[in-house]
């Protein structure tokens, strides 16, 4: 099968004489506006009171379109081709099972970040990198807490990938839980939504938001965890209930910190 040296001339042309699209830099932030309470597919009542995670290399992504760019306008045809061919020669791996998300990356954030969705509301993470066009999607990384990440020696994060803490309340029962999940090495997030037409002009921040309660649908983040169940191995001095590793509870909130769904990449003014 000869296609690669086809696909190699039909990108050089693609790269030769025309003007490159321009870019723009805009501002990435923990937004923590949607980490609400939110209620379970089993009626319990969820509120969050730590939500910390460790992600990294933002990649933003759009369908091909660009905007206004002379030649690298008129050449979107021709592009949008290109990058379907490369799909076709060159499938891309697709971390997130279930899902055909997918997408021309043409803007990133790369680096680590320790990402605090309750208490670290406004930080920032970055200027990101965006060429012009119209993006509907973003991937990010799952990684694992490491001492470089200026984490303390006694955090919970070092090691792992999430700490989440909160309380869950149905029918007068309360139950305190707190859980650090483990995601595997490589596991990536992809097509996050992220809604944005970027231009020249665009100075938007963009809030990288965990969003207990799925936007597209009813699922939450704690879908077919019993608290009933894990109140019967509540500690006796009142602490929270610690979510084992590698058992139901905390295997079913490692799958559902992997979906898409409970992602989003929010633009806002830059100015309040």
């Amino acid at each position: 099968m000869r296609r690669l040296p086809a696909l190699s001339g039909l990108l050089a042309l693609l790269a030769c004489g025309g003007q490159e699209a321009p870019r723009v830099t805009l501002e990435v932030v923990v937004d923590g506006g949607e980490v609400v309470a939110v209620e379970s597919d089993l009626g319990w009542t969820v509120t969050l009171t730590r939500c910390r995670g460790v992600v990294g290399d933002l990649a933003f992504t759009t369908a091909g379109e660009f905007h206004d760019g002379d030649v690298t306008a008129q050449r979107a045809p021709l592009r949008r081709y290109a990058v379907w061919i490369t799909r076709a020669l060159i499938p891309e791996a697709r971390a997130h099972p279930g899902h055909a998300a997918g997408g021309e990356v043409v803007g990133e954030l790369a680096g680590r970040f320790v990402v605090d969705f309750c208490e670290g509301d406004g930080a920032s993470l970055g200027a990101a990198t965006l060429t012009v066009g119209d993006y509907n999607g973003a991937n990010l990384s799952l990684l694992t807490g490491e001492e470089g990440d200026g984490l303390a020696a006694d955090d919970p994060l070092l090691g792992h990938s999430f700490e989440l803490a909160g309380v869950a309340e149905r029918d007068g029962a309360s139950v305190s839980f707190h859980a650090v999940i483990d995601q595997d090495a490589g596991r990536e997030v992809i097509g996050a939504p992220f809604d944005l037409d970027v231009t020249e002009a665009s100075a938007a921040v963009l809030g990288l938001q965990l969003r207990p309660r799925s936007p597209f649908s009813a699922d939450t983040l704690f879908d077919g965890i019993d608290f009933a169940a894990l109140a019967g191995a509540a500690p006796e001095d009142g602490d929270p209930i610690e979510l084992i590793a590698d058992e139901d509870a905390a295997n079913r909130l490692k799958r559902a910190l992997q979906n898409h769904d409970f992602y989003f990449v929010n633009p806002r003014d830059s100015a309040p």
